[in-house]
């Protein structure tokens, strides 16, 4: 074991070259007394690039700005979830990329809020009927076109049970909409159709939603075109979590660096 440490420990891997397309996640590593590290991705490639010490601004900053601006511009499209913090670091050091929210994480937004409608609905039922009610939640995660003619009665049964379930049911099915625009432009107007439609119903749990899908209209509207997503970013996140449990924790981030890099 201390022979492939000090193996370890001898490696260098240089900062790689950045491809067109990057995705950039946040990792909990426990790392060189951080918390949280950046995973930074090549989506297209299916690639790690590199793994940074933390996720904070002023650091991520200093470690783009180590690349030459030329480079840096030539970077066209950043993905990413609904991060401020990420959000500003690209726009500061990627002054070219355009800005393509992960959609995985877009409609995510959307289920916890329905799911948020059902748990409050749910607690005012008899024990009978909620269990019932239960067990029958992915009726309304399910997307309407998937349902059969069975699920679609059981589906009725439940939305008759509650006015707010229902204009929470209707609010996720109209989301969808948005993605089935061809252009930018027609989503980016579909969207602002949604808003005004979820503050029309003024559910309290879609304020949320309300308030997130505002700041981000431009990003989530990228996502039409794009077969880009941060679907490779999470999945090495999770075989990173898998190292660190069959290591019992690296606290040495390099050596931490060293092996996930070597892992790709």
């Amino acid at each position: 074991v201390t022979s492939i440490i000090r193996w370890f420990d001898n490696l260098n891997y240089p900062h790689p070259k950045l491809p067109e397309c990057i995705a950039i996640d946040e990792l909990r590593g426990n790392a060189g007394g951080e918390k949280f590290q950046c995973n930074i991705a090549d989506p297209v490639k299916h690639q790690v690039i590199d793994i940074l010490p933390s996720r904070n601004t002023e650091n991520l900053c200093k470690h783009f700005l180590e690349y030459p601006y030329k480079e840096r511009a030539a970077v066209k499209k950043i993905v990413m979830d609904l991060s401020t913090l990420f959000r500003s670091v690209a726009k500061t050091m990627f002054p070219e990329a355009k800005i393509v929210a992960d959609k995985f994480h877009v409609i995510r937004v959307v289920i916890n809020s329905l799911e948020n409608v059902r748990k409050r609905i749910q607690k005012e039922f008899h024990a009978t009927k909620r269990k019932w009610f239960k067990r029958s939640r992915y009726l309304l995660l399910k997307p309407e076109y998937k349902l059969t003619s069975e699920d679609k009665t059981e589906l009725a049964r439940m939305l008759n049970s509650s006015y707010d379930l229902e204009k929470a049911y209707v609010l996720k099915e109209r989301f969808y909409e948005v993605f089935r625009k061809q252009t930018r432009t027609e989503a980016k107007k579909e969207l602002g159709k949604w808003l005004l439609l979820a503050a029309d119903l003024s559910l309290p749990e879609f304020r949320h939603c309300i308030t997130t899908f505002s700041n981000w209209k431009t990003e989530i509207a990228n996502i039409i075109g794009e077969r880009v997503s941060n679907g490779f970013i999470e999945g090495s996140n999770n075989k990173i979590k898998v190292l660190k449990r069959i290591s019992y924790g690296v606290q040495n981030f390099d050596r931490f660096r060293n092996r996930i890099l070597y892992l790709q």
